[in-house]
């Protein structure tokens, strides 16, 4: 992450845009220099620990707003995800770096006004399975992690699937290979990712696309309802953000996975086996 974030800053004038804070801002900067924020246990790529570092594109993501409206941050490691909404309810958190923006949860957090980032639902299955929609999941057992969204849709949509809770994403993954569960939903990035990072056998995420109920999520900046004037400061980072830096921290984090899973049509595949030659055209602005 400080690699990613020094190249950054070394090359801020080809990605700078003026971020204008009003005197009320910088106060609060001044009064507040110090972030709090989540870091999930096992949810890379997205945030993760590992070797006592926060790591993942939220985190990333998070760190470079935040550095670049003048604040330092804090990171807040090991909670469940139920333990971090109340943590952000009861003010003992200021962000939440990566979150689906939910009625319920707007009762206690205001979102920022751009997404940091969109992903796509996926269900995991063994490989002698053949799952290919929600409906076939009707009488099985999947893993779900507690007070996640995707709780909630099956709750209420899918009586005839039987829920089994596990603590995080490994441990659901961990009950598919065990046949104690049928299979788990959840993103297909972080399944791919897991899929190679923990060497998972006999696994694979079939992509939902075009389902009504797991419909890609945008994924926001959630901040304490509290504090307006700390997402007014973000929403200006968040436009001051050159398009080059965003596909920087989505190549480090998302780039192949992102590829897997924008697929080519049967007619786009075959033109470009016929193809012979390719001529492109670059233009690498901001770029050393």
């Amino acid at each position: 992450m400080k690699i990613l974030l020094l190249f950054l800053f070394i090359h801020l004038p080809l990605f700078a845009s003026s971020i204008k804070l009003t005197h009320e801002e910088k106060l609060f900067i001044s009064k507040h220099p110090v972030l709090r924020i989540q870091n999930e246990r096992n949810w890379a790529p997205i945030d993760f620990r590992e070797n006592a570092q926060a790591k993942g594109y939220a985190v990333d993501y998070i760190t470079l707003l935040a550095t670049k409206a003048g604040f330092k941050v804090k990171f807040y490691p090991g909670r469940s995800w139920a333990t971090y909404l109340q943590m952000l309810d009861e003010k003992k958190l200021d962000i939440i770096s990566s979150m689906k923006i939910t009625p319920q949860r707007e009762n206690y957090a205001i979102f920022s006004k751009k997404p940091s980032l969109e992903l796509f639902h996926a269900i995991l299955q063994r490989n002698n399975a053949n799952i290919l929609s929600m409906n076939d999941l009707k009488g099985k057992r999947v893993a779900i992690l507690k007070d996640h969204y995707q709780e909630r849709i099956l709750t209420l949509n899918f009586p005839d699937i039987t829920l089994v809770y596990a603590k995080d994403k490994i441990e659901a993954m961990q009950m598919v290979v065990n046949k104690e569960v049928d299979a788990t939903i959840g993103y297909y990035s972080i399944f791919q990712h897991s899929i190679q990072k923990h060497s998972f056998v006999g696994l694979h995420a079939f992509a939902l696309k075009g389902d009504s109920y797991f419909q890609s999520t945008k994924q926001y900046v959630a901040i304490r309802e509290d504090w307006p004037l700390l997402k007014s400061i973000l929403d200006k980072v968040q436009n001051s953000l050159h398009e080059k830096e965003i596909h920087l921290l989505r190549m480090r984090w998302l780039g192949e996975l992102q590829d897997k899973y924008s697929q080519l049509t049967q007619k786009e595949s075959s033109y470009l086996k016929k193809k012979k030659t390719y001529v492109f055209a670059l233009t690498l602005i901001g770029y050393p």
